[in-house]
């Protein structure tokens, strides 16, 4: 994932390279009490080094991570989406670090970057927030911080890897969190989603069928929401033709679709819009969990539905009275 930030810059989030090690102490000396233009490049070098966790680990003991979120607050427009990026490359798989940027105040500033920032800046704070959504409390305190509407604006108008970050922020704030689903829905993120599925790129179609796919859960009516936006054909289609990963978000999404509370409105709708045969190839001949996740909903899709049953199964089903 890329935040373009200025000409031959550019964030990468999602490496699994980890950086060189470097010494920290004097690019964290820079940030705390160099020029303005000294702390620009510390931040440029932090970014720069702060890929896997003992860069990561180095950095935030030495005291980066509160400096950080100051310069967020109080640095130059166009240092702040370097700066949010460098907060995501500290975020990323660490979870110490999540909690000493909440703990620092960084979600504020991130979710007004997000609101008010650049092109590149919303796009930095949107990975930013992707990382730290990661976190139970965060789940609480991003949407508690009117982060959901401007995640939902940056699904809607930003940049296509701002629109990935934010289909994935918002998949985290949506599990576990019934509230949080609620919000989405009333802040307008499901069409969004929906378009994210029909246009994005392969990983971002994966990013807004999981948002999809927790978004329904024990939800009657962002169920009947999301089928009435239009989502059902595309998640069928990513049946077919998605990512591995994205094909097990796809079957997770139409099961729960169908389901708690039983929708035999949307059973139908993905019968007809072709979804037993792929849901029946994915069961046959992916890894586990998209076997699983296939089976799932084909089980679902059968539930109270003679026409589906015998789809799925070759016969009617079982009469109970016999």
């Amino acid at each position: 994932m890329y935040f373009s930030l200025s000409p031959g810059d550019m964030i990468v989030i999602g490496i699994t390279a980890d950086s060189e090690p470097v010494d920290v102490a004097p690019i964290v000396n820079r940030l705390r009490g160099g020029t303005p233009e000294a702390k620009e490049q510390a931040v440029h070098e932090l970014f720069h080094a702060s890929r896997g966790p003992a860069n990561q680990t180095a950095f935030a003991r030495a005291g980066a991570i509160p400096l950080l979120v100051e310069l967020l607050c109080d640095g130059p427009p166009d240092c702040k989406a370097k700066v949010a990026g460098a907060l995501a490359y500290l975020a990323q798989s660490h979870d110490a670090n999540k909690v000493a940027i909440g703990q620092a105040g960084g979600l504020s500033p991130l979710i007004e970057l997000l609101r008010y920032g650049t092109p590149d800046g919303k796009s930095a704070a949107s990975g930013a927030l992707w990382y730290l959504s990661g976190n139970a409390e965060h789940q609480v305190a991003i949407p508690q911080a009117g982060g959901i509407a401007p995640l939902v604006q940056e699904l809607s108008d930003g940049t296509p890897d701002g629109k990935k970050s934010a289909a994935a922020t918002l998949w985290n704030l949506a599990t576990e969190h019934e509230a949080n689903r609620l919000m989405i829905a009333q802040a307008g993120g499901i069409a969004p989603l929906v378009q994210l599925l029909v246009d994005g790129r392969p990983d971002d179609k994966e990013q807004a069928a999981g948002a999809i796919c927790h978004l329904v859960v024990d939800n009657g009516a962002n169920q009947v929401a999301v089928a009435e936006a239009g989502a059902i054909a595309p998640l069928v289609k990513l049946l077919g033709d998605g990512t591995p990963d994205a094909r097990e978000r796809a079957a997770e999404a139409l099961r729960n679709l169908a389901r708690f509370p039983l929708n035999l409105a949307n059973q139908a709708a993905i019968a007809q819009a072709g979804g037993i045969a792929p849901l029946f190839k994915l069961a046959g001949t992916s890894a586990s969990g998209g076997k699983l996740r296939a089976l799932e909903a084909l089980k679902v899709l059968t539930w109270e539905n003679p026409e589906n049953y015998l789809a799925v199964f070759g016969s009617a089903a079982p009469d109970p009275e016999k």
